[in-house]
């Protein structure tokens, strides 16, 4: 402790004991506001969209429908173990999500994943988007 100093002259006041308060207050508020800002959302799209048509792929394993709105247009493929992915596209950006089964929980996913787990997963959906080599077949 330097000479001349107490105790006291070092303890914080209260003016600085309620700035920091307010700064970790405001940080603790503002923190999670950013994270639930850029993190993108599943649209509500069975009440925003309507359905459009659907696909049967993979011998019936593989269930494609296409939602259409006016904000979004959304593609949902249903594979055979039940996990879904999501294709949510808009004027200025594409977004992916998948739910697996048995969750609650939607996942937002890159193009990449999503590529790659389709075409273990789905196999003749995706080959019906790159070639015409693939048993997919609208439905009623």
């Amino acid at each position: 402790m330097p000479v001349g100093k107490t105790d006291t002259d070092f303890a914080p006041t209260t003016e600085d004991t309620m700035k920091r308060i307010l700064t970790l207050s405001i940080l603790v508020l503002a923190i999670p506001a950013f994270v639930f800002a850029a993190t993108p959302k599943l649209p509500d799209y069975e009440k925003e969209a309507r359905l459009v048509g659907t696909v049967v792929c993979d011998a019936g394993k593989t269930s494609v429908q296409f939602y259409k709105s006016s904000k979004y247009d959304i593609v949902v493929v249903t594979v055979g173990n039940g996990t879904i992915y999501y294709d949510v596209g808009t004027n200025s950006e594409e977004t992916f999500f998948m739910k697996k089964t048995g969750s609650a929980e939607v996942q937002s996913m890159s193009s990449e994943a999503v590529k790659k787990a389709l075409k273990e997963d789905a196999p003749n959906f995706r080959a019906s988007l790159n070639s015409n080599k693939h048993d997919c077949k609208m439905s009623q």
